[in-house]
């Protein structure tokens, strides 16, 4: 929360933690007009875009490559039929809380111990991240030794 600090004008580190994220947004927007979102809505207008080119497009007895407009017809089957997962994976991912929230980057290094896979949290292997979690992915800079 202390990275707010430096955007929020007129809230101190003392005060930071009896804000919600709603005032925090709504001093933001105050300030420099309605550009920041909630990643959570975001995703969520993600999602019902997603949902109407599902409901506008996607019909069981047509292959999606044979149909009208071959792009939406394919994402509409897609959605259909991972819709569910897509979502589920989204929420539980360490990876785009990283991503999003903490400021990380993507990892392009395999851990050799944990070879790319999730393992757990709070660990001491160098994979663990800002967050806590056992990426599988090594830092992109180095720690130095």
């Amino acid at each position: 929360m202390a990275q707010f600090h430096h955007l929020v004008t007129g809230i101190t580190l003392t005060d930071l933690s009896s804000y919600s994220t709603d005032e925090l947004l709504t001093e933001l927007r105050r300030r420099d007009g309605d550009v920041y979102r909630k990643v959570s809505d975001v995703c969520e207008g993600i999602y019902a875009w997603l949902d109407c080119i599902e409901q506008e497009w996607y019909d069981e007895e047509t292959d999606p490559l044979d149909s009208r407009a071959t792009g939406m017809a394919t994402i509409a089957k897609l959605w259909h039929d991972y819709g569910f997962t897509i979502r589920l994976q989204a929420y539980k991912s360490a990876f785009m809380n990283r991503v999003l929230y903490a400021g990380g980057e993507v990892r392009t290094e395999k851990c050799p111990k944990h070879k790319g896979h999730w393992w757990g949290c709070w660990g001491d292997c160098v994979c663990v991240d800002e967050c806590g979690n056992g990426t599988g992915w090594l830092p992109n800079e180095k720690p130095q030794v």
